[in-house]
């Protein structure tokens, strides 16, 4: 029985060893390439390993509130953009809870793959179906349809398109709930998509949402009511469309404002950060 015991422990102890050691040096050789390529181009080639979640960023995550605020983000985001996002947007809303898809990068390739499957394919991903699992869960906490519950929602870049895939798992009185607000979309949400109420922002010099020509060019040439363009034309173009631009940063805090006015909810932006995360 010893001679088991022995045995056991020092297979455990191999095991420990393999995985320090393997930690060890992943952090050197993250380190190097860091140093090297740099982040950008690691997450351009899908070096980093995370995993799609939805949870929710500060406390009160299921307090009994008629008022909710979702999101989900675009291609090419690591877990750390995200969380700075979601500080950002929480503080603009008076320090407010927000319930969240996050969309791990996979890389350009497989980023883009996804992109072009949803847009011609109408396809659901599983991004898409967590989106609409945290709508349902979020309308049966506030009553159901008919419990006087509102959820304003943000996407941005693709995030738009797994947004109106996620609509398809709600009912209409359930869609009705939901009011979109889209910052850099690659496919103009119309009003008649079935949601509350939808607004696609887009900044004069993001070229992403040209991915749309004949709704661009429509809500160019014929003033579209239902898009609102932001930012300025004089610069560079094309390149204006991560959130940390002034374009959406000022969309961001504006209609932040609008929403403490609105609904009365200042709570301390600073208080308990933290992050809920549900897989």
């Amino acid at each position: 029985m010893k001679k088991i015991l022995y045995v056991f422990y020092f297979l455990l102890l191999c095991l420990i060893t393999r995985v320090e050691a393997f930690d060890f040096f992943k952090k050197h050789i993250d380190d190097a390439l860091h140093g090297t390529v740099g982040e950008d181009f690691l997450r351009l080639f899908g070096y980093y390993d995370e995993e799609s979640t939805s949870g929710c960023f500060r406390p009160d995550c299921h307090k009994d509130e008629k008022v909710r605020i979702t999101w989900i983000n675009g291609l090419f985001n690591l877990r750390k953009h995200v969380e700075n996002n979601l500080a950002e947007f929480s503080d603009a809303h008076g320090g407010h809870t927000i319930y969240y898809v996050f969309y791990a990068t996979g890389g350009w390739t497989e980023d883009i793959l996804h992109s072009v499957r949803v847009k011609l394919n109408n396809h659901v991903s599983p991004v898409a179906q967590m989106l609409g699992k945290l709508w349902k869960k979020l309308i049966a906490e506030m009553g159901g349809p008919n419990g006087g519950g509102v959820i304003i929602h943000y996407a941005h870049s693709m995030g738009a398109m797994n947004t109106l895939m996620a609509k398809s798992l709600l009912t209409q009185e359930e869609q009705k709930m939901i009011h979109v607000i889209t910052l850099g979309t690659p496919l103009m949400l119309s009003e008649s998509a079935g949601f509350g109420s939808v607004t696609n922002y887009i900044s004069r010099r993001d070229g992403v949402s040209l991915a749309d020509p004949v709704g661009y060019i429509k809500a160019w040439v014929l003033d579209d009511m239902n898009v609102a363009w932001v930012g300025s034309s004089e610069g560079i173009p094309f390149v204006e469309h991560y959130l940390e631009t002034d374009a959406y940063r000022g969309v961001v805090k504006r209609l932040g404002a609008e929403f403490v006015e609105t609904y009365s909810y200042p709570r301390d932006p600073h208080s308990n950060m933290h992050f809920n995360y549900n897989h």
